[in-house]
Order: C-alpha cells, then structure tokens, then sequence
C-alpha cells in the first residue's frame, strides 16, 4: 500500500477534517513503532514520511497487514474527535492486525535483529 493509498482511503472511509500532513504524521508514527518493535530497524534510522515528498512512497508493512495503517488513522481521528466507542473498536481492530503481521513477520523473517548492546561503564 501506498501512503496516498492509505490515506485517501481513510478520507473515503472516514471524512475528517485533519490534512494530510497531520495524516502523514500518524502513518510516520505506527510505521515507525512497526520497524522498532517487529522489523528491528534502528531507531537512527528510520525517517518520518513528508506528504509533498513521499506520497507515493510504498509503506513497510505489506498486503494484507497493512490495514494496520487505515484503522490507526481512523482510530487517531476518532480519539482527536473524542468519538471513543469509535475509537476502542478501530483499537481493537488495529491490536489484532498489528500482532498478526508480528506473529508472521516472525515466522516468515525471523525475530527482529539483535540490537547494538549497550555499554555500560562503572565508574566508581
């Protein structure tokens, strides 16, 4: 799925009226935590979407977990609109979507990449 995908479905699905850069942030965020938590990609690394430059861009996580994305745009809007029985079910809708596609990125890709340990020194 695309970012204009995504976010012109929710647009269809859910008319708001948050633009599409406020949109483009909340994808930024769960693609983010998707990365951190599932894929083991370095916080360091990872670059929030700019709508005007990466509208086309293809998101991470693939068909048909992607979803993921629609209902926690919807469930951002919802909780931003204080609509919360709205927003507890597009929750609940996203929770099991988001743990299905980590229980198959793990079978599929392995567990996440070690990340770098951390050193600690004692200075005492």
């Amino acid at each position: 799925m695309k970012l204009v995908e995504a976010i012109e479905r929710v647009k269809r699905e859910k008319p708001n009226g948050y633009g599409d850069e406020i949109l483009t942030s909340w994808i930024s965020q769960i693609e983010n935590l998707a990365q951190v938590e599932i894929m083991g990609v370095d916080s360091e690394e990872i670059e929030d979407y700019s709508w005007k430059e990466d509208g086309d861009a293809e998101l991470k996580v693939p068909d048909p977990y992607s979803d993921i994305y629609i209902y926690y745009l919807k469930a951002m809007v919802d909780y931003n609109n204080r609509e919360y029985n709205s927003y507890n079910y597009n929750t609940q809708l996203f929770n099991s979507t988001y743990m299905a596609f980590a229980a198959w990125y793990k079978r599929n890709k392995g567990t996440a990449q070690p990340r770098k340990a951390v050193k600690i020194n004692n200075f005492w």
